[in-house]
């Protein structure tokens, strides 16, 4: 299990990512190294989830940096092609198998555990993304953490907000509306999270910013 021995608030300022602060630590490359070798077969349901979160996590934290390496510029995944190299092309060692950001998230996040909120919980490197967790995941409080990071998300006027009865999304609730309508309904998941309830006519989706989330 990847050690959760440092909160990552210490990369963390306003919600966004100090990368240099992290390449000068050597707690990722720890978290990267775990990742590699680690032997899924006695992991209980509940632990590979949490592996599988963690593991998306922090090798979207390394992509990142291996980016910044090439180009002190970058500026996020702003182009499809630089989605594509980053999001598919490129492959990570994990338990002893390579696989991409994309593989992890949609045919094991997504198809294995059948749980909405993990969009919630998983971060990439984006500023419309989700924040990224101030700390590790861990199988006694996932739970509870999951429904603090939805709950968090639903109720950021940047993701969800009605403004003169129209609804505004993040763009999240339109590409992944599937894993919503498998839990009743997107807007029946919305509302058992928001403070508010929605009144509108109809819905709209915000842009989306791919900019990368460093601060």
């Amino acid at each position: 299990m990847i050690e959760n021995n440092i909160l990552l608030s210490k990369f963390i300022k306003n919600n966004l990512v100090d990368y240099d602060l992290l390449l000068e630590d050597d707690w990722l490359d720890k978290q990267i190294k775990m990742i590699e070798c680690a032997n899924l077969e006695k992991y209980s349901k509940k632990e590979k989830l949490v592996f599988w979160i963690n593991t998306y996590n922090i090798i979207v934290l390394k992509s990142v940096i291996i980016e910044f390496s090439k180009n002190s510029n970058w500026r996020g995944n702003i182009s499809i092609i630089g989605k594509f190299k980053f999001f598919i092309f490129r492959k990570h060692k994990v338990s002893n198998h390579y696989l991409s950001l994309y593989q992890i998230e949609n045919t094991i996040l997504r198809k294995e555990f059948n749980d909405p909120r993990i969009h919630f919980a998983i971060n990439c490197a984006s500023l419309s993304c989700p924040y990224l967790p101030d700390r590790l995941f861990d199988v006694d409080t996932i739970d509870d953490y999951l429904e603090y990071l939805t709950h968090e998300f639903i109720n950021n006027k940047n993701n969800v907000i009605v403004m003169n009865n129209i609804l505004y999304l993040n763009r999240i609730f339109k590409w992944y509306k599937n894993d919503f309508d498998s839990k009743g309904g997107l807007i029946t998941f919305i509302n058992k999270y928001t403070n508010d309830k929605l009144i509108f006519e109809k819905i709209k989706y915000f842009k989306y910013d791919w900019k990368v989330n460093s601060s």
